[in-house]
């Protein structure tokens, strides 16, 4: 008789038949130790064979191996640099998750759209086309809770827009956060959002640039006539 395997994940139990009519059941655990049991009858190999997976497998579940013990160890390094215990931070993460619902961007735009369309349509044109932007970098599906103040940071770059408009642009996201968090309870109430740890552009603007009179006095010599008026109301 050849060999009658059953196996899941690392772990594998197999049935050798002897010459002698009997059964060796060998079973190998996630450390590769083998281990060897007789049976007299198939049936009973067979029977012993499920029970052993069974016992391998409840004996996997409840132990760490080597990258769930990494895992721990990384989980505590990164909760202890904060003064925060591995339950402590878990007991966090559960806590704002449990006081917001999760709600997809393309939604919380629409709602928020809604709930400013009595402005002016100037305003309104410039916050549609600026949400469209944010929505398109994000997609609609992803849920704005799921979105940190880094990818808000990389969406503002990839942008390059002088600074007066990235912070207008970013001023635009964090009333849309807001409104998410305080409207929509879509994200956690007793915190900042992620929108708001994103920094204002402190970018000195260049000195504004000022003519003479003399050159001034060329600009009228050569503008066209319908925009006399406008410059010299400018100057």
């Amino acid at each position: 008789m050849g060999r009658i395997r059953r196996s899941t994940k690392a772990l594998s139990v197999d049935i050798y038949g002897r010459s002698d009519g009997r059964y060796h059941v060998v079973s190998k655990d996630e450390t590769g130790g083998r281990h060897y049991a007789t049976r007299l009858s198939l049936s009973d190999a067979k029977k012993l064979q499920s029970e052993k997976i069974t016992e391998l497998q409840r004996h996997r579940e409840g132990r760490f191996n080597l990258d769930d013990r990494e895992m721990l160890s990384q989980a505590r390094d990164l909760a202890s640099s904060h003064g925060y215990t591995v339950l402590q931070a878990v007991q966090e993460w559960h806590s704002s998750k449990g006081s917001s619902k999760a709600m997809p961007l393309g939604e919380v735009i629409e709602k928020f759209l809604a709930a400013k369309s009595n402005l002016s349509a100037a305003y309104m044109d410039k916050l549609n086309a600026d949400m469209r932007l944010f929505l398109s970098h994000f997609g609609a599906d992803r849920s704005i809770d799921r979105i940190g103040c880094d990818e808000i940071e990389d969406f503002l770059h990839s942008k390059k827009a002088a600074s007066r408009r990235r912070n207008n642009l970013r001023s635009e996201i964090i009333t849309l956060f807001r409104y998410a968090q305080i409207r929509l309870r879509a994200l956690h109430r007793e915190r900042k959002t992620e929108a708001e740890l994103v920094l204002r552009d402190q970018t000195k603007r260049k000195p504004v640039e000022t003519f003479s009179p003399n050159e001034f006095e060329t600009f009228l010599g050569v503008v066209r006539p319908e925009w006399l008026a406008w410059l010299a109301s400018a100057a």
